[in-house]
């Protein structure tokens, strides 16, 4: 139990690692619920809300080790996510792990701390815009 409080507290405080991302409710009731188990959805809205929250997984629990050693695993989940903040924000966060060696935090945590958080930010806020719990409720019907 001490181990579990001790991890914690290195989560950054509003971050969605630590589950207090500005739409960590929004990901846990809308979303969650409707990404499959295995592979991608159907759904462009929640495939971008899947694909950032592999990101997001894979750089806080994992420090990024899967994309430093296989950039086309990173490079399947940015598709999946350029809709929503566009293919130069893509590049952006593809060129932090090329190259990189997964023994080293990626560059930019030092400067700019946040910069996975800002990017579920843009993913949620895209994501939320275009698909409403009306607008599912409406698919199904």
């Amino acid at each position: 139990m001490k181990e579990d409080s001790a991890v914690l507290e290195e989560k950054p405080r509003g971050s969605y690692w630590a589950g207090e991302g500005k739409y960590s409710q929004e990901i846990e009731s809308v979303f969650e619920p409707l990404v499959p188990n295995r592979g991608k959805a159907d759904d462009p809205f929640v495939e971008a809300v899947r694909c950032v929250s592999n990101i997001v997984y894979e750089v806080y629990n994992n420090g990024g080790g899967n994309f430093f050693s296989r950039i086309s695993y990173l490079d399947e989940y940015l598709a999946g996510i350029a809709c929503a903040v566009g293919w130069e924000t893509c590049m952006e966060i593809r060129k932090l792990f090329e190259g990189g060696d997964c023994e080293v935090v990626p560059p930019d945590w030092e400067t700019n701390p946040t910069i996975f958080d800002d990017l579920v930010d843009k993913v949620l806020e895209w994501a939320l815009a275009g698909h409403t719990p009306q607008q599912r409720e409406s698919k199904t019907k």
